[in-house]
């Protein structure tokens, strides 16, 4: 009975926006098996806390998957098939545009720029001028969620509060919500 009151203590905490049952299924097992794993290191059964722990982690997605999901959204949001992305952080980023940052119109364009103000994908790296990547080539009439991703990589590697500013006026310009809070993030 104690065991069922503890694992249902977890699941009250959460709210899943979207109806999905795989990320519902992938998040009650992260759920259990962490709940599992924690009476296990109670009761001093470090073997079996380990497994449980280890199988808990195995359920999250690498680095790996996240780079590749931003350049996939980066390259072309329209092509990603949403419903199949396995990891719940970043099937839930259109939501969050629309939902949270006010975003209307297509938020798969927005996921990149989302994700990386979320912390859900790695924030770009400042590059010293001169060395910077070549970044896909998108004007603000055609995708301005991939605009703003780009906007937030060129202001981050501005050396210059000269060389900022206009760049935060073209980002507070596409999404104030998204500015203010990228600010935050990164300031």
């Amino acid at each position: 009975m104690i065991k069922q009151i503890e694992e249902s203590e977890f699941q009250q905490d959460v709210t899943m926006e979207e109806n999905d049952p795989r990320q519902l299924d992938l998040f009650d097992e992260r759920t259990a098996r962490m709940a599992r794993g924690r009476r296990a290191f109670e009761a001093f059964d470090l073997r079996a806390a380990k497994r449980e722990f280890e199988s808990c982690l195995a359920l999250y997605p690498e680095d790996g998957d996240r780079a590749s999901y931003l350049q996939a959204f980066l390259l072309g949001p329209a092509a990603v098939d949403l419903p199949h992305v396995k990891d719940p952080d970043v099937a839930v980023l259109p939501s969050a545009a629309e939902n949270e940052y006010e975003i209307h119109g297509d938020c798969l364009d927005w996921v990149a720029a989302v994700g990386t103000v979320e912390g859900v994908f790695a924030a770009p790296m400042a590059i010293l001028p001169g060395m910077t990547a070549p970044l896909p080539d998108v004007s603000d009439r055609n995708a301005p969620g991939r605009s703003f991703h780009k906007l937030i990589t060129e202001e981050r590697a501005a050396r210059s509060l000269q060389e900022k500013v206009p760049l935060r006026q073209k980002m507070k310009a596409l999404c104030p919500a998204l500015f203010a809070a990228c600010l935050e993030r990164f300031h």
